[in-house]
């Protein structure tokens, strides 16, 4: 049983607790070697699919005729029926025979190639050439279960070399803004176990840091002496190519390595927010799990006593906020009263830019203290004006 107090986000801690932080560093197929594999798989799905059509015609013509007595007067019926037939097909409006016919060719298109109908595939439109990167094409998120079914299929699986599989993006393409497609990643396999050349298991440490160009936040790792030494040759043989960098089966990121890098520390970058970034680093430092957890049971609790402490703790700082602000402005002179309520406002500012610097909570005793900092702050004006006031009676 897990108890995690004060927790907001309750999806991002399922995301935590049902991950394995399995970490995998793959070399990757170029989209210009894999789009013509991707054409000969095209015409073996659609082969099969031809040959299950013709099969299931003829297992329908293998049905019993029907009684010539019930042909012969359904045929009458049909040459009654021909003229009021003809007469409503004549009333039919051009826009509607144009949309039947474009959907006659979507069909057609669509029987033609099953794939692609599918998967877009990765090329430039300008040019119709595939383009450079590991992405192979994309798919609607609904689609993504028919692509796998289709490149799992065994006829399927012989038109591609053996040590080349697919992966998908772990989140949407970032210039889709319905946020609906999703990347497919051509990942090679060269170990002779299947596995990758690289896991999370040589990382040392990770921390999440913002990118010193773009702003944008990223995560930061490093490696120990055999992790490093792996890298460095896993780099040194892919300049010019791309890695892809594989979290639980899942592709974050396929950067292409502009150089060797050596020393082991490295930088994952993938659109993350500050908050993905933060638990990709944590996950990557406690290591990976031998099987990911299954939540079977969760239930969330209010902190309904804490609250309602919490919130009489602000009513009552907000009440002597303006209790001390008005005492100010109306017991002393308006001028010096206002600066007594300025050097207040100031003092908070600082307060709580302090607490938010470091990432402090503010709890029950904490809004006391600040209750109190109140009246200690205009204590001193109250005693130089309170001496002012003596001097000029």
């Amino acid at each position: 049983m897990v108890e995690l107090p004060g927790v907001k986000d309750q999806e991002r801690v399922r995301d935590l607790l049902q991950g394995t932080a399995n970490l995998e560093f793959w070399e990757t197929y170029n989209n210009t070697q894999v789009y013509g594999y991707l054409l000969k798989a095209n015409e073996v799905i659609y082969e099969i699919e031809k040959a299950e059509r013709e099969l299931a015609k003829t297992e329908e013509e293998s049905i019993e005729v029907k009684d010539q007595t019930e042909l012969a007067s359904e045929q009458e019926n049909v040459e009654e029926q021909e003229g009021e037939e003809l007469a409503l097909l004549d009333q039919l409006e051009s826009d509607s025979i144009a949309q039947d016919s474009t959907d006659l060719n979507q069909a057609q298109i669509t029987e033609r190639y099953p794939l692609f109908s599918v998967l877009r595939p990765s090329i430039n439109s300008n040019t119709g050439q595939p383009m450079e990167g590991s992405v192979v094409g994309m798919a609607h998120y609904s689609d993504t279960s028919k692509v796998n079914a289709y490149l799992n299929k065994e006829q399927v699986k012989t038109v591609f070399p053996r040590d080349m599989m697919f992966k998908w993006h772990v989140k949407a393409y970032k210039y889709d803004e319905s946020e609906s497609f999703y990347e497919l990643h051509a990942i090679k396999v060269t170990g002779r176990d299947g596995k990758a050349p690289l896991d999370g298991d040589v990382v040392t440490d990770a921390r999440s840091e913002f990118d010193q160009n773009s702003g944008s936040a990223e995560v930061t790792m490093s490696m120990n002496a055999d992790g490093a030494k792996t890298w460095a040759r896993l780099t040194k043989n892919n300049v010019g190519n791309f890695i892809a960098i594989v979290l639980d089966n899942y592709v974050y990121s396929a950067p292409r390595v502009s150089q060797e890098i050596t020393g082991g520390r490295s930088n994952i970058s993938g659109d993350f927010t500050v908050n993905e970034a933060k638990d990709l680093a944590n996950i990557l430092k406690s290591g990976k799990l031998p099987a990911p957890a299954r939540i079977i049971q969760e239930e969330i609790v209010g902190p309904s006593l804490g609250q309602e402490a919490i919130d009489s703790g602000l009513r009552s700082f907000f009440l002597a906020f303006i209790v001390v602000i008005v005492y100010m402005l109306f017991d002393y002179s308006l001028k010096a009263g206002l600066v007594a309520d300025l050097a207040l406002v100031v003092n908070m500012f600082f307060i709580f830019g302090v607490l938010a610097s470091l990432g402090a909570v503010l709890t029950l005793p904490g809004i006391a203290g600040i209750v109190l900092t109140i009246g200690m702050s205009v204590d001193a004006n109250v005693l130089s004006y309170e001496r002012i006031r003596e001097e000029l009676t």
